[in-house]
């Protein structure tokens, strides 16, 4: 009968023992799933900033243009606007890339406003 009792009692202890680390490996996942939240929280608003400053940088880059196209040398601009060459030469790269970027996009705009108006020339002289 004590060996009856004995097994009981080392039952007990082991579901107990088994409810224990449950318990602590629940904490732990609860743990980790606020860390990978936290981090995602963290990488959206990263992001933001990057498309932000991506942003602030062409800005940037237009008014390097603009002290370029005014015959400003690069160490003019870097000493006029108080950073290094280096910074200057990316920002008018990141202009040149820019303004073709815009001349592209103005250049498809033109084409589709081209093609519709000779779309509609060819609908008024269908009508004529």
């Amino acid at each position: 009968m004590a060996r009856t009792s004995t097994k009981k009692d080392n039952r007990e202890r082991a579901r107990q023992r088994r409810a224990e680390l449950d318990a602590e490996r629940a904490r732990r996942d609860a743990a980790i799933e606020e860390a990978a939240s936290t981090f995602f929280d963290a990488n959206d608003d990263r992001e933001e900033l990057i498309a932000k400053l991506d942003a602030i940088d062409v800005d940037r880059a237009l008014a390097v243009q603009t002290l370029v196209e005014l015959k400003e040398t690069n160490p003019r601009i870097a000493q006029l606007l108080d950073i290094p060459v280096a910074e200057v030469r990316r920002l008018r790269d990141l202009g040149a890339e820019s303004a073709s970027a815009n001349d592209g996009a103005a250049s498809d705009v033109e084409a589709i406003e081209g093609s519709a108006a000779a779309e509609h020339a060819s609908e008024a002289g269908r009508a004529a």
